[in-house]
């Protein structure tokens, strides 16, 4: 009785620990295409910071995504199109010319603010979603 009592309570934890794992895995799954759906279309650039200071020189970047994990950018006057990967909150642009990393630090309907580091330089750009700056 003691041994059955034992090998319950296990397979009761061990039932309990793979629902709440599979509980986290669909909230992640849920929270990664509320993300997708909330960046796709055109995010042009209003404010640019380049360690911490505001910049000039990154006026008219914009960043487009589309369906199917597709971004189109033009980041240091260089226009790529390219597939992405979503992560969490880091944006990873793959077949890249340039090795870049995007951080999401704000996302909603008409904002988007994201964070990179390019050759040890930290950049901060905020960009409002195409048709939505009157709202703003």
């Amino acid at each position: 009785m003691f041994i059955t009592m034992n090998v319950f309570k296990t397979i009761s934890a061990l039932f309990l620990l793979g629902s709440l794992t599979l509980v986290a895995c669909n909230f992640d799954a849920a929270q990664e295409e509320e993300t997708t759906e909330l960046l796709q279309g055109r995010w042009d650039l209003s404010e640019a910071y380049r360690s911490g200071k505001k910049t000039e020189t990154l006026t008219g970047t914009f960043f487009e995504f589309l369906p199917e994990r597709k971004l189109i950018y033009n980041l240091a006057g260089l226009r790529e199109e390219v597939s992405y990967n979503l992560d969490g909150q880091t944006i990873t642009p793959l077949e890249s010319r340039q090795s870049v990393t995007f951080m999401i630090e704000e996302l909603d309907a008409g904002k988007l603010t994201l964070s990179m580091v390019m050759r040890n330089t930290p950049f901060k750009f905020v960009l409002l979603k195409k048709g939505e700056e009157m709202i703003q």
